[in-house]
């Protein structure tokens, strides 16, 4: 049976043009400086940047009829000294 739900997902590069359109509306403040968004190829030239990183991920949630950006994460995973080694992350 069909379901409404969102499909949560690794974003890639194509997924920018959609980014850039929810990330400011999902900012608990728009009207500052960190709801901004550079254009189109200047975000793209970052998403690759963290790509590149490796241990950064930005997740998407995709409706899945129209596979639209309803939401976003990035999840950074912190390497660790400490705590027997283990990572902890960042989520935004």
């Amino acid at each position: 049976m069909p379901t409404n739900d969102a499909i949560l997902r690794t974003a890639d590069r194509e997924d920018v043009a959609g980014l850039l359109k929810v990330l400011p509306q999902i900012t608990s403040r728009p009207n500052n400086p960190g709801g901004k968004t550079l254009g189109l190829e200047a975000s793209r030239e970052i998403f690759d940047q963290i790509q590149r990183h490796g241990n950064i991920r930005i997740l998407v949630a995709e409706e899945p009829a129209s596979g639209e950006i309803l939401g976003a994460l990035t999840l950074v995973i912190v390497p660790n000294l400490t705590y027997g080694g283990r990572p902890w992350a960042i989520l935004e």
